[in-house]
């Protein structure tokens, strides 16, 4: 892990660990956590859609082909396997159109292929992205990362002149005040 690295570098390197403030260690806490959290994460959902492949290779369901999506998703960029995340995201919503895992990864896949330039028609690709997001927004108001796969969207909207600075858009943009109701 690249924080214990960290740790036994700073102690190499002649800095004392035990001079820090409570507060940097709390920080540093506060870190690792996060990183053990985000590792342990990825490495769940690949196991998951390993297991899912292997002990149902012709009879997954939108969960499995959402968890095996994400798994594609998570390694390292590369055209083809994105492509076949795309593919199995779009199978689990032709299962269940409400899969917020599918629809929040199939808007990523798309907004993805637009900031690699590997779009081949990004007017639709906007729009699919745009869709996708939108209900998953509305299925799920408090997810962070469908906020987040938004943002990017609307970044990718602006970038390709979808989105004017001033706020006059063609993408709508999720009202704040029903996610935040209560």
């Amino acid at each position: 892990m690249r924080s214990v690295s960290t740790l036994k570098q700073a102690h190499t390197s002649g800095r004392n660990v035990s001079t820090r403030t409570r507060a940097d260690i709390f920080d540093m806490q506060d870190e690792i956590t996060t990183r053990l959290a985000r590792t342990v994460g990825i490495e769940l959902v690949a196991a998951e859609g390993r297991r899912a492949e292997r002990e149902r290779p012709n009879n997954m369901d939108a969960v499995d082909l959402a968890m095996r999506g994400w798994a594609i998703l998570n390694q390292p960029l590369s055209l083809r396997r994105d492509r076949d995340a795309c593919k199995l995201f779009e199978a689990a919503l032709r299962r269940d159109d409400r899969n917020i895992e599918a629809l929040i990864g199939l808007a990523l896949y798309h907004t993805n292929d637009l900031r690699t330039f590997a779009s081949t028609n990004r007017d639709e690709q906007l729009c699919i992205a745009e869709k996708a997001i939108t209900e998953a927004l509305v299925l799920a108001p408090g997810s962070a990362l469908a906020h987040f796969v938004h943002a990017n969207v609307l970044r990718m909207a602006v970038l390709h002149g979808c989105v004017g600075l001033t706020g006059s858009r063609r993408l709508p943009v999720y009202p704040r005040e029903q996610t935040f109701s209560g």
